[in-house]
């Protein structure tokens, strides 16, 4: 036992750094916790202080123009970064989502993304009035809007379908560039595009769950 306590003394400047290194590493790993955080929350103030942007997409049709070429249409698409959310954050800054949730009867523990989009679809339909019986009828469809209708007395009844398909992409933002190489993460984005080029987008939100 004597000579333990003798080895003991003997060593104390070891035991020494090896307790200073411990705390220092976990000063170190408070101080990159505290910074993430921080910076977390800075995008976040970027982000709800920003707004998604509208863009144009090219969308090749499959189709040939008289002259041969590809046919070509512009679909409208936007773009958002991602908020960061604590699950605490989450249940108080979207209620609404995290009732959603709930009501699918899902976990918010398990729930990684949320996403809220807008659109408002408006189309331009010109088409002849139809005689069905002796009753006077309309009719119209197309790749992405159906109408159609009867007219009794002076009033009508219409069917009204507009058929659309959403694209949805979350890509990472490199922070940092050299050359071809890219590195780190400067954020997170979320692209989404409507098939139907009559679809615009009016909100959209997206939501990251830590």
């Amino acid at each position: 036992m004597k000579n333990f306590i003798q080895f003991i003394a003997g060593k104390w400047q070891y035991f020494l750094l090896i307790l200073l290194f411990i705390i220092i590493s976990a000063l170190v790993d408070s101080n990159k916790k505290q910074k993430a955080e921080i910076d977390r929350k800075t995008k976040n103030i970027e982000v709800l202080n920003s707004n998604y942007v509208s863009y144009k997409s090219a969308y090749n049709t499959g189709l040939k123009t008289i002259h041969g070429k590809d046919s070509i249409i512009k679909l409208n698409a936007a773009k958002v970064q991602a908020l960061s959310y604590s699950v605490d954050e989450f249940k108080q800054f979207r209620a609404s989502d995290n009732q959603t949730i709930n009501e699918l009867n899902l976990k918010l523990k398990n729930v990684q993304s949320v996403t809220n989009i807008g659109t408002s679809t408006t189309s331009t339909i010109s088409t002849k009035i139809q005689y069905v019986d002796s009753t006077k009828c309309l009719q119209f469809q197309d790749k992405f809007t159906t109408v159609s209708g009867c007219f009794k007395g002076d009033s009508i009844n219409l069917l009204v379908e507009n058929r659309d398909s959403l694209t949805t992409v979350v890509s990472r933002i490199p922070k940092c560039h050299f050359l071809w190489w890219s590195w780190g993460i400067k954020a997170i984005q979320l692209d989404i595009r409507a098939q139907n080029p009559n679809t615009k987008f009016s909100y959209l939100k997206y939501i990251e769950l830590k």
